[in-house]
């Protein structure tokens, strides 16, 4: 453990699941919300917003104009999820500093450190 390496997961896609649920989009839907919803997006987005992979889903096709508002949806989720995890992270390595964890000061700390 004390030989390990940070891992740099700035590049790993953040997946998503936009279907469309009537006139609404619903995120990563429950069981229930999927049967009812029609076609659906898996996203897998990275940090700076750019698509890394696409997979149709729900049983219909998607059309154009639902999979441009399927993606600006998944990229504002996306970000803000990212932005949580960031602050999470910096939460997290401010607390174990206070508590003077040993390995604090490296900056390896929390999830996607």
């Amino acid at each position: 453990l004390d030989e390990s390496l940070p891992f740099d997961a700035s590049g790993v896609p953040l997946f998503l699941t936009v279907s469309n649920l009537g006139p609404h989009l619903v995120a990563d839907c429950s069981a229930a919300e999927r049967r009812a919803a029609g076609s659906a997006l898996s996203l897998g987005l990275n940090a700076a917003g750019e698509v890394c992979a696409v997979r149709g889903g729900g049983g219909c096709g998607v059309h154009l104009a639902l999979a441009a508002d399927m993606l600006q949806t998944a990229r504002l989720l996306c970000a803000a999820l990212l932005e949580a995890v960031a602050d999470a992270t910096a939460a997290a390595l401010r607390d174990a500093q206070m508590r003077g964890h040993p390995y604090a000061e490296s900056g390896a700390y929390g999830f996607l450190a």
